[in-house]
């Protein structure tokens, strides 16, 4: 960069008698960018075709939505997902995965109090299914059971 214009080109102005935008001055018998013309116009007829071949069919939700679930199924079937129901044992492996999984609640849900998520998390009396990724918390879900 040169540093006088910051890197920028202006725009170069168009010429007098080219209202289509061509450097074209439009003298009479200036037929020299015949040639010109025919090469742009393969070229862009060429980009044309290439953005037509790149265009992404974007799928509606409900191929979504499949998607999703057969990747989710595949993993639990391979093992790479597991889901687990912990509770505060003393264990240090359920310490680990109940502190995930209240890491994820925290930030899911950022208006409670992280002393609150805490507390339920933690307590004994409730219970936390936890989605497992090769051992790593990626969901999860508290609850307190009520036995009769």
């Amino acid at each position: 960069m040169d540093g006088s214009t910051g890197g920028l080109r202006s725009p170069q102005p168009l010429k007098a008698g080219a209202p289509d935008g061509s450097m074209s001055d439009g003298a009479p018998g200036d037929d020299d960018d015949d040639d010109d013309d025919a090469a742009d116009m393969t070229a862009e007829s060429k980009a044309k075709e290439a953005e037509e071949e790149e265009e992404e069919v974007i799928p509606d939700a409900k191929h979504v939505f499949i998607t999703r679930d057969e990747l989710a199924k595949t993993e639990q079937d391979t093992a790479d997902l597991v889901f687990r129901v912990i509770t505060n044992d003393g264990q240090e492996q359920t310490s680990v995965w109940l502190t995930g999984a209240k890491n994820i609640f925290s930030q899911q849900l950022p208006k409670m109090p992280p002393e609150y998520i805490a507390r339920l998390v933690f307590d004994p009396r409730h219970r936390s299914m936890v989605a497992l990724k090769h051992g790593r918390v990626v969901g999860g879900i508290c609850y307190r059971p009520f036995f009769p």
